[in-house]
């Protein structure tokens, strides 16, 4: 939410877990609600890149951006399928070694976009924009 002014500018799909605070912030926008996918449980991606496929191949984006988790990781290997581009943005919270849904999801993006500095080294081909908010 808070890069709204960039993504606001777009036509604008989300994929989001339903939640407290999702179900709030997303109000009135477009969204496929899909269950929580964890990278703990390896055989749970099928389903999740057999879902997100499906969401993608009806949506046609021209890009994915997420700095999400678990659901991000379906997404991006479908993307990489579908041969969409993903990007990736690493958040403020990740402060010395990423997770293993950045991990994943940074391997297949398009690009790697990071906050700190000290992130670079994390991902070889990760870009420093500094911090965003």
């Amino acid at each position: 939410m808070a890069l709204h002014a960039w993504w606001s500018r777009h036509d604008v799909v989300w994929a989001a877990v339903p939640a407290v605070d999702t179900l709030d912030r997303l109000a009135g926008e477009r969204v496929h609600w899909v269950p929580e996918q964890r990278a703990s449980r390896p055989f749970s991606l099928v389903p999740a890149v057999l879902s997100a496929w499906q969401i993608l191949r009806s949506e046609r984006p021209d890009v994915i951006v997420s700095a999400g988790t678990g659901v991000a990781i379906g997404f991006f290997l479908a993307s990489w399928l579908c041969r969409i581009p993903s990007i990736w943005l690493s958040t403020l919270n990740v402060v010395d070694t990423p997770g293993r849904a950045e991990r994943l999801c940074a391997r297949v993006a398009s690009a790697v976009l990071v906050q700190q500095p000290e992130l670079a080294r994390a991902h070889r081909r990760a870009i420093v924009i500094g911090e965003l908010y």
